[in-house]
């Protein structure tokens, strides 16, 4: 009874069911089968198992063999940790994720930076990084304050989060200074999607006078992998000397 209820169902309801049906993961289940048979025995494998309803059941599992009634069997116990997996995610999302922005922060944006070079290198394929800041900050925060400072940002990712695509990662280097990292992308097609969000940050400041700030725009600096060899320190240099490149050039541009 308690592990129907863990299911979401009754004991007569986990009569007949299939036992692939429990696994959110059913791959899961023939992993878990050939460690028993290895092993003999299982003791707190962490696995994801699936109620009637489709929602997912984080659980500890353990399974030793047993004779029952004078029959060989097998016991096994789930410990539901459910609550204990929503909190190691809550903390994950706390250590990768800027608070303000809610996309990556610096620690987690040079992690995954290192990740897709080692990547790209290692099979020759492209990859692009953006620097990109909002113009004359500053003067947002001393003339309209810094909430209004906040807003900006926040207005700012949101329009990079919606130009970018899902392979591609947003974060937030600090102050108002962000980071693109764009895998399997060569140069041309990064500076399109500069020019993209740099056009879509200043249509949304001039026509919607967004976080009442009136006009914001912002500078754009991008650099390309250069093979095997280049390191992320090399590249984040090029990118940040264009990005200085252009706001020497009157800002609200691409380099």
């Amino acid at each position: 009874a308690p592990a129907a209820a863990l299911g979401g169902t009754t004991p007569d309801g986990l009569v007949g069911r299939a036992a692939q049906t429990h696994y959110r993961f059913p791959a899961d289940r023939e992993r878990l089968q050939a460690q028993y048979r290895a092993a003999g025995v299982l003791r707190d494998e962490e696995v994801c198992l699936q109620r009637v309803d489709g929602s997912p059941i984080w659980t500890l599992l353990s399974m030793v063999p047993i004779v029952y009634d004078g029959e060989a069997a097998d016991l096994g116990t789930l410990i539901d940790i459910t609550e204990r997996k929503s909190m190691e995610e809550a903390l994950r999302r706390l250590a990768t994720t800027d608070a303000l922005t809610g996309v990556a922060n610096r620690g987690e944006f040079m992690r995954r930076l290192g990740v897709e070079i080692e990547r790209a290198q290692r099979y020759g394929r492209p990859l692009s990084l953006m620097l990109t800041d909002l113009d004359h900050f500053k003067q947002i925060n001393d003339r309209f304050g810094h909430a209004a400072g906040d807003e900006a940002l926040r207005v700012f990712t949101a329009a990079c989060m919606g130009m970018v695509r899902q392979q591609d990662l947003v974060g937030r280097l600090g102050g108002e200074e962000f980071g693109i990292l764009m895998p399997e992308t060569e140069t041309g097609a990064a500076l399109r999607l500069a020019e993209r969000v740099r056009a879509k940050v200043e249509a949304l400041a001039a026509d919607r006078g967004e976080a009442g700030v009136g006009r914001m725009t912002a500078s754009f600096g991008v650099a390309t992998l250069a093979g095997e060899g280049d390191a992320a320190q090399a590249l984040l240099a090029r990118a940040d000397a264009a990005l200085y490149q252009a706001k020497r050039d009157g800002r609200n541009s691409v380099r």
